[in-house]
């Protein structure tokens, strides 16, 4: 009693997952400039210390956000041209691999 119409459940989950898998590799390919590289540390500190001063949620550009306290809620790889900056999770401290 099976249809030949459309596709079956596990079908349309690994098409899913398929979509998926390509969106989220292609996401970090976004790169961001070199004067951005250089003015980024400065915001992301201005930001956790607004975080920690008022007691409120602020979030950086990338999606990443501060709680009340300033520490991050992910930790992420950022690309600026051929230079990265990696930020730890917990307190957000800043790596510079490339200097």
């Amino acid at each position: 009693m099976r249809t030949e119409e459309g596709f079956t459940l596990l079908e349309m989950i690994i098409a899913i997952a398929v979509c998926s898998l390509l969106i989220s590799l292609s996401l970090p390919l976004i790169q961001m400039t070199k004067e951005e590289f250089h003015r980024f540390p400065e915001h992301f500190l201005y930001l956790q210390s607004e975080a920690m001063r008022t007691g409120e949620v602020q979030q950086l550009e990338n999606g990443q956000y501060f709680n009340s306290r300033g520490n991050i809620n992910q930790a992420k790889t950022l690309w600026f041209d051929t230079q990265r900056i990696i930020v730890e999770l917990g307190f957000g401290r800043l790596v510079f691999p490339d200097e």
